[in-house]
Protein backbone atom coordinates (compact mmCIF):
# COMPACT_ATOMS: atom_id res chain seq x y z
CA UNK A 1 0.00 0.00 0.00
CA UNK A 2 1.29 3.44 -0.96
CA UNK A 3 1.68 5.99 1.87
CA UNK A 4 1.04 9.50 0.65
CA UNK A 5 3.59 11.88 2.31
CA UNK A 6 1.11 14.76 1.98
CA UNK A 7 -1.36 12.92 4.22
CA UNK A 8 1.34 12.35 6.84
CA UNK A 9 2.21 16.04 6.79
CA UNK A 10 -1.40 17.11 7.15
CA UNK A 11 -1.92 14.72 10.09
CA UNK A 12 1.21 16.11 11.75
CA UNK A 13 0.06 19.69 11.20
CA UNK A 14 -3.36 18.81 12.61
CA UNK A 15 -1.74 17.34 15.74
CA UNK A 16 0.47 20.40 16.18
CA UNK A 17 -2.53 22.72 16.06
CA UNK A 18 -3.80 21.15 19.29
CA UNK A 19 -0.42 21.14 21.03
CA UNK A 20 0.42 23.79 23.66
CA UNK A 21 2.12 26.76 22.00
CA UNK A 22 4.63 28.87 23.91
CA UNK A 23 5.74 32.17 22.34
CA UNK A 24 9.40 33.10 22.81
CA UNK A 25 10.01 36.79 23.39
CA UNK A 26 13.13 38.39 21.93
CA UNK A 27 14.74 38.58 25.37
CA UNK A 28 14.64 34.78 25.67
CA UNK A 29 16.03 34.23 22.17
CA UNK A 30 18.90 36.63 22.86
CA UNK A 31 19.70 34.84 26.11
CA UNK A 32 19.79 31.54 24.20
CA UNK A 33 22.10 32.99 21.55
CA UNK A 34 24.52 34.85 23.81
CA UNK A 35 26.45 32.45 26.03
CA UNK A 36 27.71 35.36 28.16
CA UNK A 37 24.16 36.47 29.04
CA UNK A 38 23.48 36.09 32.78
CA UNK A 39 20.31 34.06 32.06
CA UNK A 40 21.85 31.79 29.40
CA UNK A 41 22.48 28.73 31.60
CA UNK A 42 18.89 28.77 32.83
CA UNK A 43 17.31 29.63 29.50
CA UNK A 44 18.86 26.68 27.63
CA UNK A 45 16.91 24.37 29.96
CA UNK A 46 13.59 25.42 28.37
CA UNK A 47 14.11 22.80 25.65
CA UNK A 48 14.04 19.86 28.06
CA UNK A 49 11.02 21.41 29.80
CA UNK A 50 9.27 21.79 26.42
CA UNK A 51 9.85 18.09 25.68
CA UNK A 52 8.44 17.06 29.07
CA UNK A 53 5.39 19.28 28.66
CA UNK A 54 5.11 18.25 24.98
CA UNK A 55 4.74 21.77 23.65
CA UNK A 56 5.98 23.86 20.77
CA UNK A 57 8.28 26.80 21.38
CA UNK A 58 7.13 29.41 18.88
CA UNK A 59 9.67 31.75 17.32
CA UNK A 60 7.93 34.45 15.30
CA UNK A 61 9.33 36.30 12.34
CA UNK A 62 8.92 39.44 14.47
CA UNK A 63 11.34 38.04 17.09
CA UNK A 64 13.84 37.15 14.37
CA UNK A 65 13.53 40.66 12.94
CA UNK A 66 14.33 42.20 16.32
CA UNK A 67 17.30 39.86 16.76
CA UNK A 68 18.59 40.80 13.30
CA UNK A 69 18.77 44.41 14.48
CA UNK A 70 21.24 43.36 17.18
CA UNK A 71 23.11 41.14 14.72
CA UNK A 72 23.74 44.08 12.39
CA UNK A 73 25.58 45.89 15.22
CA UNK A 74 27.96 43.02 16.00
CA UNK A 75 31.54 42.87 14.75
CA UNK A 76 32.48 40.27 12.15
CA UNK A 77 33.77 37.47 14.46
CA UNK A 78 30.74 37.90 16.75
CA UNK A 79 28.41 37.77 13.74
CA UNK A 80 29.83 34.39 12.71
CA UNK A 81 29.32 32.92 16.21
CA UNK A 82 25.86 34.45 16.38
CA UNK A 83 24.86 33.02 12.98
CA UNK A 84 26.20 29.58 13.89
CA UNK A 85 24.28 29.54 17.18
CA UNK A 86 21.06 30.80 15.57
CA UNK A 87 21.30 28.11 12.87
CA UNK A 88 21.81 25.47 15.56
CA UNK A 89 18.79 26.73 17.54
CA UNK A 90 16.54 26.81 14.49
CA UNK A 91 17.34 23.14 13.95
CA UNK A 92 15.91 22.13 17.34
CA UNK A 93 12.77 20.03 17.04
CA UNK A 94 11.06 21.85 19.93
CA UNK A 95 11.39 25.19 18.15
CA UNK A 96 8.94 26.18 15.43
CA UNK A 97 9.39 29.27 13.27
CA UNK A 98 5.98 30.84 12.63
CA UNK A 99 5.12 33.69 10.32
CA UNK A 100 2.65 36.36 11.31
CA UNK A 101 0.63 38.76 9.23
CA UNK A 102 0.46 41.80 11.44
CA UNK A 103 -1.90 44.47 10.21
CA UNK A 104 -1.26 48.00 11.50
CA UNK A 105 -4.92 48.33 12.43
CA UNK A 106 -4.82 45.23 14.66
CA UNK A 107 -1.76 46.54 16.46
CA UNK A 108 -3.11 50.04 16.93
CA UNK A 109 -6.57 48.93 18.03
CA UNK A 110 -5.44 46.25 20.49
CA UNK A 111 -6.96 47.35 23.80
CA UNK A 112 -4.58 48.31 26.58
CA UNK A 113 -6.88 47.66 29.52
CA UNK A 114 -4.97 47.78 32.80
CA UNK A 115 -1.67 48.45 31.07
CA UNK A 116 0.20 51.67 31.43
CA UNK A 117 3.40 51.86 29.46
CA UNK A 118 3.47 49.07 26.91
CA UNK A 119 5.79 49.89 24.05
CA UNK A 120 4.80 49.55 20.43
CA UNK A 121 7.27 46.66 20.02
CA UNK A 122 5.76 44.80 22.99
CA UNK A 123 2.29 45.40 21.61
CA UNK A 124 3.46 43.78 18.35
CA UNK A 125 4.56 40.68 20.28
CA UNK A 126 1.22 40.48 22.08
CA UNK A 127 -0.69 40.64 18.79
CA UNK A 128 1.67 38.09 17.20
CA UNK A 129 1.31 35.64 20.11
CA UNK A 130 -2.48 35.97 19.97
CA UNK A 131 -2.52 35.53 16.20
CA UNK A 132 -0.38 32.39 16.45
CA UNK A 133 -2.72 30.90 19.06
CA UNK A 134 -0.13 30.80 21.86
CA UNK A 135 -1.29 29.93 25.36
CA UNK A 136 1.93 31.13 27.00
CA UNK A 137 4.79 33.56 26.49
CA UNK A 138 8.30 33.16 27.86
CA UNK A 139 10.09 36.41 28.55
CA UNK A 140 12.83 37.95 30.64
CA UNK A 141 11.14 41.38 30.38
CA UNK A 142 9.63 41.74 33.83
CA UNK A 143 7.13 44.42 32.77
CA UNK A 144 5.25 41.69 30.87
CA UNK A 145 4.72 39.84 34.15
CA UNK A 146 2.77 42.80 35.53
CA UNK A 147 0.25 42.81 32.68
CA UNK A 148 -3.08 41.12 33.40
CA UNK A 149 -3.16 37.76 31.62
CA UNK A 150 -6.89 38.28 30.93
CA UNK A 151 -5.98 41.22 28.73
CA UNK A 152 -3.08 39.39 27.11
CA UNK A 153 -5.18 36.25 26.59
CA UNK A 154 -2.21 34.04 27.48
CA UNK A 155 -0.06 33.33 30.52
CA UNK A 156 3.36 34.99 30.85
CA UNK A 157 6.22 33.07 32.47
CA UNK A 158 9.92 33.52 32.97
CA UNK A 159 12.14 30.69 31.69
CA UNK A 160 12.69 29.62 35.33
CA UNK A 161 8.93 29.32 35.93
CA UNK A 162 8.56 27.35 32.70
CA UNK A 163 11.35 24.95 33.72
CA UNK A 164 9.60 24.34 37.06
CA UNK A 165 6.40 23.63 35.13
CA UNK A 166 8.35 21.11 33.05
CA UNK A 167 9.64 19.35 36.16
CA UNK A 168 6.07 18.80 37.30
CA UNK A 169 5.50 17.07 33.98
Amino acid sequence: MYNDPAKKTSKKKLALRHQLKVYLDTSVLLSLLLSYDKHHDTTVKIFSAARKIDCQLILSDLTLLEVSSLYSRLRDPEQKRFTKELTRLLGRRELVHAQTSLEPSSVLTTPVVGVRDISFEDRLHVVAARQLGCQMMLTLDLHFLRIDSKWLQFKVLTPTEFIVLGKRG
